[in-house]
């Protein structure tokens, strides 16, 4: 089986990152795992990369890459530099992090989800989700993860969920609370499932407290 998780950036810092990388990296003991990072802005990732998995940026904006196509006046390199410099059109304007994303990342993102037809892809926050809902396959398992809760969302993205995540197989939520309010607020539509964050194996043992 086939596992890709979609997040926006693999190479910052953060904790949707951090279980990311240490989920992705115990599923590849078992299937074929890849992390797509719709934006990326570094060389290399802040943390280290999960052994046997592979790692793509989508929609390459570092520095220098941007500098080579500022400095290049091909038909291409006008289009993309364009393309980056406007408005999303895929990722929800009711995601706080919608600025972050552009019209290139639109383009590279839907031209790696779409020729999808099977195995497993994982959104890892409400906009990617709902893009993952609207343009993957039925026949992928698709799977929205909210490291958030359902409660901090404003009105707009409550309601976008409650339209648009039925269509996902699965819905998982990292507390039962919160399961349970997603549960209520999809009307029972689709599976929605208590997942907690992975978290690594301790390096060391804790040590035992004396008497």
């Amino acid at each position: 089986m086939t596992i890709r998780f979609v997040i926006m950036n693999a190479y910052a810092v953060g904790g949707t990152i951090r279980t990311t990388f240490t989920t992705a990296a115990e599923l590849a003991k078992r299937h074929d795992v890849e992390i797509a990072s719709v934006l990326r802005f570094r060389d290399k990732p802040s943390f280290p990369r999960p052994k046997g998995v592979n790692l793509i940026g989508l929609t390459d904006l570092r520095k220098q890459r941007l500098e080579r196509l500022a400095g290049h006046w091909g038909p291409r390199a006008r289009y993309q530099t364009w393309a980056a410099g406007k408005r999303t059109q895929l990722i929800s304007s009711h995601d706080f992090r919608h600025p972050d994303f552009n019209l290139l990342s639109d383009i590279n993102l839907l031209r790696y989800l779409l020729p999808l037809r099977d195995g497993v892809v994982i959104g890892t926050r409400p906009g990617i989700n709902l893009a993952v809902a609207h343009v993957v396959s039925p026949s992928v398992v698709r799977v929205g993860q909210d490291h958030m809760n359902l409660g901090t969302y404003n009105a707009g993205l409550k309601k976008q969920i409650a339209a648009v995540y039925p269509r996902l197989d699965l819905v998982s939520t990292l507390t039962e609370g919160d399961a349970e309010a997603y549960r209520r607020h999809l009307k029972g539509q689709t599976r929605v499932e208590c997942m907690p964050n992975g978290v690594p194996v301790p390096i060391t043992r804790p040590q035992k407290r004396g008497c």
